[in-house]
């Protein structure tokens, strides 16, 4: 069948044209209605004009603009037709002296030195990469556009970034001594006091404060920084109240302890204080 099909389109006479049309129709009946309702002289070589100077019945040329425009097909009206624009839309190249090109652009020329590398653009001065006018010449006299690119980008320059290593130094020991002024470090602020030794963090589980059970109905008091308020305060010294035995004025007394309870024995009655 393919064989047939291509005699049919292939054919540069209309005798040959006929000739297939008849295989067709002797080969597959049911293919050969169906090829006729699709009338396959507008895809045979024998009903070709001479005025195109092209023998070629594929359409391969339709199916690339297809597939050019396969992303602008999804767009709406206007955005598809401004796309297939801009896909449609060259640059012109003409070749000056010296090494400098006018390419036109949407009516806008621009001067392209590929000898400085450069474009009125600007694009390809700060980027190092050919920029679009750049490409379109050399599409337009078949260079290669890596040549084009700068030297940056490179793998050898960035070898050379660290071919060379740090030098050691010498020690101090073997410096040459000059007659310069010796340079001094500079001067700090003497620090006043003890430096104060950094508090331990407490841990998130950690409270500073002790945790009073709270009663039915009773709101959760609210955390607060133990006081010494009303507090009564007794000397560790003297055993007077008032002031502690780092502040005690009564440095000659003799020191004070504190009484024992005594516990209950077996046969004995209550508890009494005992004498100091």
């Amino acid at each position: 069948m393919k064989k047939i099909f291509w005699k049919i389109a292939k054919a540069y006479t209309v005798a040959e044209y006929d000739e297939g049309i008849e295989e067709m129709r002797q080969y597959d009946l049911g293919v050969y209605e169906t090829l006729m309702e699709k009338n396959p002289q507008a895809c045979s070589r024998a009903y070709f004009t001479g005025t195109a100077c092209c023998e070629d019945v594929h359409n391969n040329f339709s199916e690339i603009y297809n597939n050019t425009i396969n992303t602008a097909r999804e767009m709406p009206l206007v955005e598809m037709l401004e796309t297939i624009r801009r896909l449609a839309m060259n640059c012109r190249a003409v070749a000056g002296a010296n090494g400098q090109f006018d390419v036109r652009e949407n009516n806008v020329g621009h001067s392209v030195h590929m000898t400085r590398r450069t474009c009125t653009c600007r694009k390809w001065d700060m980027t190092g990469i050919p920029c679009r006018h750049a490409l379109r010449v050399i599409m337009h006299m078949k260079w290669k556009s890596d040549d084009y690119v700068s030297d940056w980008y490179l793998t050898s320059k960035w070898r050379a970034t660290y071919e060379n290593s740090i030098s050691p130094v010498t020690g101090m020991r073997f410096w040459r001594k000059t007659d310069e002024t010796r340079i001094q470090p500079p001067t700090r602020p003497e620090s006043k006091g003890r430096k104060k030794k950094q508090k331990r963090i407490k841990g998130k589980n950690e409270s500073p404060k002790k945790k009073r059970k709270v009663q039915c109905g009773e709101e959760s008091p609210k955390k607060l920084k133990a006081s010494r308020e009303r507090r009564t305060m007794t000397c560790g010294h003297c055993g007077i109240t008032g002031h502690n035995a780092f502040k005690c004025p009564n440095s000659g007394a003799s020191v004070y302890r504190k009484p024992k309870k005594n516990t209950l024995s077996q046969g004995e009655g209550p508890n009494q204080e005992s004498q100091v």
